[in-house]
């Protein structure tokens, strides 16, 4: 299971400018995540392979979806026809999960992660207390910190 993964890599080649089929049919399955930040502080990295142009837009796209889970990303890892995955870039990635695996240190949101965390807030607190994410808030006491980066701390930290 996902959620239960010490470290996340999505990888997609590129296909017309997007994600593979199969990457787009896992991102829809787990949107209802990224309301939640349901990974929250589970580090990873994003892989895109391309033949020719369009891999910035793929990886931006698996970036984005993956701070909206709550995962500390590492560099996006690109393997490309004008850029091939060499040997030096394939060691500084393994360098970036290694480090995730064995650092104590607690892990911290990014920017673009804090703003939609205050955005969701604003947003949830004012729905009614039926509603799905307004619950799940609620219940990991999200609505009681002012930053992700607060929430990060809450969490009890995962030996690896």
């Amino acid at each position: 299971m996902i959620e239960h993964c010490d470290y996340l890599i999505l990888g997609s080649p590129t296909y017309g400018h997007n994600v593979s089929g199969d990457m787009k049919i896992v991102m829809d399955r787990l949107c209802y995540w990224s309301h939640l930040f349901y990974l929250s502080g589970k580090p990873g990295m994003p892989l895109v392979s391309a033949s020719t142009n369009g891999y910035l837009k793929v990886g931006d796209m698996l970036e984005r979806f993956m701070d909206s889970l709550g995962i500390v990303r590492d560099p996006t890892a690109y393997n490309t026809y004008g850029m091939p995955f060499e040997n030096n870039e394939a060691q500084g990635a393994a360098r970036h999960i290694l480090s995730a695996l064995t650092s104590h240190e607690a892990s911290m949101p990014n920017g673009y992660q804090e703003e939609l965390f205050h955005s969701y807030k604003r947003s949830y607190i004012r729905r009614d207390e039926q509603n799905a994410e307004y619950r799940y808030w609620k219940k990991h006491r999200m609505f009681d910190c002012d930053s992700l980066a607060e929430y990060f701390a809450s969490l009890p930290q995962v030996e690896h």
